[in-house]
């Protein structure tokens, strides 16, 4: 349960610190000429993204097996357990084969839903969503004490050196907890974003 901590505790720390992050050097982003997105879009296109990283969290525990109950138990007890529960639900309801794939397609629902951006609008955010789940990844990979270059393997199947970059950036920071994964989100989506 202790690596599930970490991508929850993402959540938390995610909308709560969106606009207070670090920057963050080596992670590739869009090249956009204008800011795409309201600073009330990038807001809740934030809110999304973390709530994203717990969809991620759950449906890798609902691929390894684990019972919807065990899961939604887990969450409960939270102090966000009235966001989080419908989540473990959500998740359980819905049907995939690949746990990120699936968390990219929740994120774009939820720009849809609750950011009122559509899916064409909202493909640059997902982008950075990807980003950031990548980070989220990584971060749990160094807390397990794999080597960077384990890390990297899961990055390999996306074909572009940004994985590689996310993982070297994670490694490389003393950034306590979810940090790191923050700094990833917000150095993606700032640029795209009004003040």
């Amino acid at each position: 349960m202790g690596k599930y901590f970490l991508l929850t505790s993402f959540v938390l720390t995610t909308f709560i610190g969106c606009a207070t992050s670090e920057k963050n050097q080596g992670v590739a982003k869009p090249d956009l000429p204008a800011p795409i997105y309201t600073a009330n879009e990038a807001s809740r296109l934030s809110f999304c993204f973390s709530l994203t990283g717990n969809a991620y969290t759950v449906a890798r525990r609902k691929a390894a097996g684990e019972s919807e109950e065990s899961v939604r138990n887990s969450y409960s007890a939270a102090s966000t357990a009235k966001l989080l529960v419908p989540v473990v639900e959500k998740v359980f309801e819905d049907s995939f084969s690949n746990s990120f794939d699936y968390a990219v397609s929740f994120f774009t629902e939820c720009a849809q839903n609750v950011a009122n951006v559509a899916q064409e609008r909202s493909k640059d955010a997902a982008y950075c969503t990807m980003n950031g789940l990548i980070a989220a990844r990584a971060l749990e990979d160094k807390e397990a004490g794999r080597s960077k270059e384990e890390a990297y393997k899961f990055g390999a199947q996306f074909n572009s050196k940004t994985p590689t970059m996310i993982v070297d950036e994670i490694y490389q920071s003393n950034k306590p907890r979810t940090k790191p994964v923050l700094s990833v989100w917000n150095e993606c989506i700032g640029p795209m974003s009004a003040k």
